[in-house]
């Protein structure tokens, strides 16, 4: 009898059993945290918004220039570089020059990292995180007294 088949198949069966009995490691899950904040400060820029479905159709450049800049430490600046959304705005005429302004609200993630919260100066506002990588956050975001919006945004890159 020839045991050379038998003893492949057995080496055969040994290799898969320890090939099976490997955990296969998950993949390095990156906290929301450093994701937003590159563990530090992390600048993000708007750049559309989806109302109901659809691309909203004109998103002023006072808004689109805003930079959000989330720290570590919870604060957040949102500085308007210059331009300011008009109170009574004409339909075209929405924005206007003036001093930049940088403010800084406060902001936190639940426990899950999956809802942003940003206490903003007169409102606050809450945000289902739908995506967010190192270069792109998608946010599904409910201010008061309107309906939720879609939110894209983009990681300012910070050349050193």
């Amino acid at each position: 009898m020839n045991s050379k088949p038998l003893c492949l198949l057995i080496t055969f069966g040994i290799i898969i059993s320890l090939l099976s009995s490997c955990e296969k490691e998950d993949p390095i899950k990156v906290d929301n945290y450093v994701l937003l904040t590159n563990d530090s400060s992390k600048i993000w820029l708007l750049s559309k918004i989806i109302l109901d479905g659809s691309l909203s159709p004109l998103i002023p450049d006072c808004i689109l220039d805003d930079e959000l800049s989330f720290n570590i430490n919870g604060s957040c600046l949102k500085d308007n570089m210059g331009t300011i959304y008009k109170s009574n705005p004409s339909p075209f005429d929405l924005c206007s020059d003036t001093t930049q302004i940088v403010d800084t609200v406060y902001w936190e993630l639940n426990n899950n990292q999956d809802t942003l919260t940003i206490f903003w100066k007169k409102h606050i506002s809450f945000s289902k995180i739908i995506d967010l990588t190192t270069d792109s956050l998608i946010l599904n975001t409910k201010y008061p007294n309107t309906d939720p919006q879609k939110e894209v945004y983009y990681a300012k890159e910070v050349h050193k």
